[in-house]
């Protein structure tokens, strides 16, 4: 999956918890990686999580608030929850724009690149 551009929501969540799942890796091995390649590769991730959590987040709120507005006992907050669900949208949209920019080819191999180096590291493999 992270080969790939990404578009749709499901597939960039699903980014985000494989990204997730491997940070919390890392934090679990942080002695078996050189301090600086794991600097570098945890800073990758935590960037990729950030962009990704923005799109998740406004995605979400977008969510809510369209079933708010949908509930009967709000019929008088409809207008407001329906403005807040567009907007949340928007936001949501904008995120998604700024991470598919971000998510190019080059950063795709140059994160792969950095946790191929840390995997080979002389401290990681004295672990094998």
């Amino acid at each position: 999956m992270a080969d790939r551009k990404l578009r749709r929501a499901d597939e960039m969540h699903a980014l985000r918890i494989e990204g997730k799942r491997l940070r919390y890796a890392m934090e679990l091995f942080a002695g078996a990686f050189a301090p600086r390649i794991r600097a570098r590769c945890y800073d990758s991730l935590e960037q990729l999580q950030e962009m990704l959590g923005s799109f998740t987040d406004h995605s979400a709120a977008a969510d809510r608030f369209s079933r708010w507005a949908e509930d009967r006992g709000a019929l008088q907050l409809r207008d407001i929850l329906l403005e807040m669900h567009r907007e949340e949208l928007a936001m949501a949209n904008e995120s998604q724009m700024l991470f598919v920019r971000w998510w190019r080819p080059s950063r795709r191999r140059t994160l792969r690149k950095r946790f191929d180096l840390a995997i080979e590291e002389p401290s990681f493999s004295r672990l094998a």
